[in-house]
């Protein structure tokens, strides 16, 4: 088969062009042709054509992006041209709202999306829906979403994509009450498997440059809990790490809490905070950016992973994905949001505090701080078979 994934941009380090990049690169593998098309790419002037070049040991995937300085008439003219040259036997829209406009408001994107995709087999993955689904959320937030609602069911109903896929219980469950049928897609691991994945000692030296005696000796006398990514301004992390410190001296270890890769600052401005409530308590490191090898050395050599995350949107963080892929035991500590509208019960998320039997290796917040490596586990091939199983090849007619 040939299969166009179209996206606002893909710019690398964003989530979604990662996840393209993956799913695209395990498509040609299995025996498929991929192109990428960009249809609002900011860093540019004038159509560009470039091809992505093999790593992670995928192969290349050529990308053809459009500039968001060119208006939606001209970008539709330019892109249905990229597909027709093509001939792609499915579009895949990987859709987020944020992507066509940063106040996530796209109601002047819809028509060209309209005009883009109709006339080809689409499908649809929706990374998120629209914000202010929770009870928590503010006026704001909710009126915004409401926009954003309109928008994405005025999308759907001119489209008429034939399959629906999201990434997240709650996503699924809201879409299936406003009468849509959907299936859910995993998210896969952002994160390959390094080659040299015993590599610690790169660590153990910032470790022991900020004051934390451990090397391969003393190593069983440590507990390394790390995270990477963005953390939420509401992440209630003090609650964690007194924890933390608690089982540590009931237990007999030393905590370590490292964190890896960005940070905005909003989330420096939480990290800094939870230094200073827990100077002399827990030894708090921050790595800044890795490389992806040393990402995925990072991973291997953390004990437990924490995720920011809700419990109820786990499904769709790449990084705690990325996190259970290399072994990792889990704890998800974001807020315990309640999703407003929901009419279906959520048995898979009610056992709280406990290992979730069917997530082997995650925790809630409360559960007991279990250190239990799994074996590194590839995700990528899994998840790319069943995205094209979702996709017949000719139409039910045909």
């Amino acid at each position: 088969m040939k299969i166009a994934f179209v996206c606002s941009h893909f710019a690398p380090g964003t989530g979604v062009a990662d996840y393209c990049r993956i799913l695209a690169g395990e498509c040609i593998l299995q025996g498929h042709s991929c192109i990428f098309l960009g249809v609002q790419d900011p860093s540019i002037s004038h159509v560009h054509f470039s091809e992505k070049a093999a790593e992670w040991n995928l192969p290349a995937v050529p990308i053809y992006s459009i500039p968001a300085s060119y208006s939606w008439p001209r970008r539709v003219r330019v892109s249905r041209a990229i597909l027709h040259k093509f001939e792609p036997d499915w579009v895949s829209l990987q859709f987020v709202c944020y992507g066509f406009n940063p106040k996530g408001v796209i109601f002047s994107a819809l028509p060209a999306l309209v005009g883009l995709l109709h006339g080809f087999r689409l499908q649809i993955f929706f990374h998120e829906l629209w914000i202010g689904g929770s009870e928590s959320s503010t006026l704001k937030e909710r009126f915004i979403g409401r926009i954003q609602q309109e928008a994405i069911l005025f999308l759907i109903k001119l489209l008429k994509p034939e399959i629906i896929q999201t990434s997240a219980f709650p996503f699924q469950a809201i879409m299936q009450n406003l009468g849509f049928s959907v299936s859910r897609l995993p998210i896969f691991s952002n994160i390959p498997c390094s080659s040299d994945s015993s590599d610690s000692k790169w660590l153990f030296s910032i470790l022991n440059r900020e004051g934390c005696a451990i090397n391969e000796g003393n190593r069983d006398i440590f507990h390394l809990y790390g995270m990477f990514g963005n953390i939420p301004p509401a992440w209630q992390g003090a609650s964690l790490l007194e924890e933390i410190f608690k089982d540590g001296k009931a237990k007999g270890f030393i905590p370590i809490f490292i964190h890896a890769g960005r940070l905005p600052n909003s989330g420096l401005v939480v990290w800094e905070s939870l230094v200073s409530q827990f100077q002399g308590r827990i030894s708090m490191i921050r790595l800044g950016e890795l490389t992806v090898d040393r990402l995925s050395q990072f991973l291997f050599c953390l004990d437990v992973g924490v995720s920011p995350f809700p419990w109820v949107l786990h499904e769709k963080s790449g990084s705690l994905a990325a996190m259970r892929a290399h072994g990792l035991p889990v704890l998800v500590t974001g807020e315990n949001l309640v999703v407003r509208g929901l009419k279906v019960k959520m048995e898979s998320l009610e056992t709280l505090g406990t290992q979730n039997e069917s997530e082997p290796g995650l925790f809630q917040f409360h559960a007991d701080l279990q250190v239990k490596r799994f074996p590194f586990r590839n995700t990528w091939e899994f998840v790319a078979k069943k995205f094209l199983d979702c996709l017949p090849e000719q139409r039910a007619n045909q």
